[in-house]
């Protein structure tokens, strides 16, 4: 749990994954994100497969574990939230949730961090863990599309 490399995963996922059906998650990327994202899966041992769609990446991690324990961040993308532990975890490690998010649903700007998300409990998440991480306050903006 100490590893920086699964919570820069679960950031990821938090922004472009979703469960299996039969265990395990899909992180899907961009094609020019894909070597972003292999070195993170190596450091982690993970055994994965990627299959290419006409525009993205699809990465297959098959490890059910991996599903059961990203079960409590919600199913769907505007279900998703932070579970109350994740408030309490080292600076470190947060700090890699927060650039694997980044890396799905953000960039950055003129060193202004953006992200989006059509989860609000996320979103109001990812801002508290950004206000302890890196002891700067945040702004969040609501857009109607």
């Amino acid at each position: 749990m100490n590893n920086e490399d699964f919570w820069w995963i679960v950031g990821r996922y938090l922004g472009d994954g979703w469960l299996r059906t039969q265990g395990g998650i899909i992180v899907c990327c961009a094609k020019d994100e894909l070597n972003e994202i292999i070195p993170h899966l190596k450091q982690c041992n993970f055994n994965y497969s990627v299959v290419e769609e006409r525009t993205v990446f699809k990465i297959h991690i098959p490890l059910k574990e991996l599903s059961e324990f990203l079960k409590v961040y919600g199913k769907g993308a505007k279900n998703k939230h932070l579970p109350g532990y994740v408030f309490d975890m080292p600076c470190n490690l947060l700090d890699n949730i927060i650039k694997g998010y980044i890396s799905a649903d953000g960039y950055i700007n003129n060193k202004i961090y953006k992200v989006s998300s059509i989860s609000r409990d996320l979103i109001y998440g990812m801002a508290q863990i950004v206000a302890k991480t890196y002891k700067t306050p945040y702004r969040i903006y609501k857009n109607h599309r």
